[in-house]
């Protein structure tokens, strides 16, 4: 197996331990490298949707799909980023992922204290996507098996959340 291994690694076999160290070195870096991508790809998006947010009495109202394939984690970190660039605001996001819905909604403080729950809002949209959802008011994740279905349940979630807005 070290023969094996060290032909792999192309090196002698007393040489294995040496270049396994040197690749997980470089994996590591890789992983970092790529982290740091995706962390500026995410900031670029987050200003971008924050740029075309729709204004509701104050409040910035962000209601979009993400890429398909987006992960629920880079989902969240993107809400959440675009709620505190709003300051002021309501952001619903979602994507499809091998034929799933997955959504998350964000909403700024200022707003959990006029009694708008991000839980809440999620709900409904939840339903058509036939699923459910957290129901924490400031950031709620929710999903469901008819990823087919996300483009109505954003419709949804943009309706509610402006219905919401305008009755505070």
């Amino acid at each position: 197996m070290l023969r094996d291994t060290a032909d792999h690694l192309k090196v002698q076999p007393d040489g294995v331990v040496g270049a396994a160290a040197a690749l997980m070195a470089r994996s590591k870096e890789q992983e970092e490298r790529i982290e740091a991508f995706e962390a500026q790809q995410r900031s670029g998006r987050a200003a971008a949707l924050t740029e075309a947010a729709d204004d509701v009495g104050g409040a910035g109202v962000v209601v979009a799909a993400a890429d398909a394939g987006t992960t629920p984690d880079e989902l969240r970190a993107l809400a959440l980023q675009v709620r505190d660039r709003l300051r002021s605001g309501v952001v619903v996001l979602g994507a499809e992922r091998d034929g799933k819905a997955g959504m998350v909604a964000a909403v700024s403080r200022d707003l959990l204290d006029e009694a708008i729950s991000a839980g809440e809002l999620l709900s409904g949209p939840a339903r058509l996507v036939g699923g459910g959802g957290s129901r924490d008011p400031e950031l709620a994740q929710a999903g469901g098996p008819h990823g087919e279905r996300l483009p109505d349940a954003l419709e949804e979630a943009r309706r509610v959340v402006i219905e919401a807005l305008r009755g505070r």
